[in-house]
């Protein structure tokens, strides 16, 4: 589900904002600079997540095109849990949840050098989902 979804007896509240950064494994070619430059991120090969599969264009993609550049993206898959993986076995950038490596010694992270809009992360659920969360002090 999406924050725009909408259903008379599903409701969404927001759980976080999330920090995207840009990862490499520890030992990548880049690892070395202390910042990644718009040139690099949009010349080095990366990984997208695409939740719906198959797609290589997402948000940043459209942020880039905006300001008339394109990235490099050689390799799309449908969730972030087997990312870690893939970017210790190859010289690919992602760009991830901050919370996704950051206690993770094997990845050197970089702040994005684009800015982009990331949709907060919702919490769905039905009513009586909601007024658990309530009893339970986890919704504001």
């Amino acid at each position: 589900m999406t924050p725009d979804f909408q259903a008379p007896d599903i409701h969404a509240k927001n759980l976080h904002d999330e920090r995207y950064i840009c990862a490499v494994r520890r030992d990548h070619p880049i690892a070395q600079q202390t910042e990644l430059t718009l040139e690099q991120f949009c010349q080095l090969e990366q990984a997208l997540i695409s939740y719906h599969g198959g797609s290589f264009s997402g948000v940043i993609d459209q942020t880039l095109k905006a300001i008339g550049l394109q990235r490099n993206v050689s390799l799309s898959v449908q969730n972030f849990i087997v990312l870690p993986e893939l970017l210790e076995q190859s010289d690919l950038l992602a760009v991830v949840p901050e919370r996704l490596i950051i206690h993770l010694n094997n990845f050197k992270h970089f702040e994005s050098p684009l800015k982009f809009n990331a949709s907060p992360k919702p919490l769905f659920g039905t009513n009586g989902h909601i007024k658990i969360l309530h009893i339970a002090g986890l919704e504001s």
